[in-house]
């Protein structure tokens, strides 16, 4: 009798220990599948976060090749105006000391004025151009995006340690 306790009782032991085992391989497998789920959640989020910065950089690019030509035509027409601004000054210069008359150089003097505010019009509107080139923006979206990588995975290690 005493021998079928025993055997009972180890049966019992071990279908026990089986019991533990088996609970802990679920436990595990669920861990590993809710591993799995949050690594295909950063997956997709990665994924979605690089196709989004690739567009943004094409986007500025495009934006930057348009401002471009834009300032190619803004600069030929500001040296051609140049050319003709120091041509008509040194002209006028000239016809005035020639002359010496009120007519001449009031007229002279709104013709010379017209064309100065052309060319500070220009000035300004180069300036407002250029502040368009560049990549500033995709910069700034790259840098948020490492900076939250990098503040998840520094708070993600603590808890791995304490985990452990």
């Amino acid at each position: 009798m005493q021998t079928n306790n025993k055997t009972d009782f180890s049966d019992e032991t071990s279908e026990t220990i089986q019991k533990k085992v088996i609970e802990d391989i679920e436990q595990s497998a669920s861990e590993l599948n809710g591993l799995w789920k949050v690594f295909s959640q950063l997956q997709t989020q990665t994924k979605q976060w690089s196709t989004l910065t690739f567009e943004l950089f094409l986007l500025e690019l495009s934006n930057s090749i348009d401002v471009v030509k834009r300032l190619i035509v803004c600069q030929i027409l500001f040296i051609s105006l140049l050319v003709l601004f120091l041509f008509s000054a040194s002209v006028g210069v000239g016809v005035v000391t020639y002359y010496f008359t009120a007519s001449l150089i009031i007229s002279y003097g709104a013709f010379l004025f017209a064309l100065f505010v052309i060319l500070a019009g220009l000035v300004r509107y180069q300036q407002y151009i250029m502040q368009f080139m560049g990549f500033k923006q995709t910069v700034a979206q790259i840098k948020e995006g490492l900076d939250v990588c990098t503040q998840q995975a520094s708070k993600s290690n603590p808890d791995e340690k304490a985990r452990r």
